[in-house]
Order: C-alpha cells, then sequence, then structure tokens
C-alpha cells in the first residue's frame, strides 16, 4: 500500500428544466456531472524492462530484460524480487451527460416518450 495513499472522493452535482405546453405535451433537460478523484489502481513498480538483445551459443536472439529493483535487493542481502504490485490512489474518472426527454400523451392508454 502507498504510504501517501488517499481517499477517494467524488462530485457529483446535476440540474434540470422541465416544461409543459399541456397535459399532453412535456419537455426535460438535464445535465449530470461526475468526478471521481484519488481513485484506486495497481501500479507494478518493478516492470521487467527490455534494455538490448542478446545471442546465444546457437544464433538465436532473446530480449534482455532488467527490473529497476533487483539492484536494492540484492545490496540489501534479501531475495530479489520480480514484480511487485503498489495500491495507489493515482487514477479518476469523469462524466458529464447531457438528456433530453419528450413526452406526448397521444391516445387515453398511449403515450410516445423520445430521450
Amino acid at each position: 500500500m502507498d504510504p501517501k495513499y488517499r481517499n477517494p472522493v467524488s462530485q457529483q452535482f446535476n440540474f434540470g428544466y422541465q416544461w409543459a405546453a399541456n397535459e399532453e405535451l412535456g419537455r426535460r433537460n438535464r445535465y449530470v456531472h461526475e468526478l471521481g478523484l484519488h481513485e484506486n489502481k495497481t501500479v507494478n513498480i518493478n516492470p521487467s524492462i527490455a534494455t538490448g538483445i542478446g545471442t546465444d551459443s546457437k544464433g538465436n536472439q532473446f530480449v534482455i530484460t532488467a527490473r529497476p529493483l533487483s539492484a536494492a535487493f540484492a545490496a540489501a542481502g534479501v531475495p530479489v524480487l520480480g514484480r511487485v504490485m503498489d495500491e495507489q490512489s493515482v487514477n479518476r474518472s469523469r462524466y458529464d451527460g447531457l438528456n433530453f426527454s419528450y413526452r406526448q400523451h397521444m391516445t387515453k392508454h398511449f403515450s410516445l416518450n423520445a430521450n
């Protein structure tokens, strides 16, 4: 877990306008906003990075890789780990929507709705 982890925050608001010409005809407009900050994201902080191309004794080529934290693990005298995953609060999301609605009552048991 990241020591700088923060709790997620959500900001939401909406507003709208509704208008009815008569009992049979109506319109409605709405705007919706949602913003999420400090959302959770899992990050690999010790990825395998390609550093070059090598050749084996049979002439086959292969990719040489290294991990950024391998030297630090070896210097500390602890086992060298592969992938190291960290939970961080660095994600964000956003939604903005504009909705239009139209309603027309046609007969006693039938109406037309459009969005």
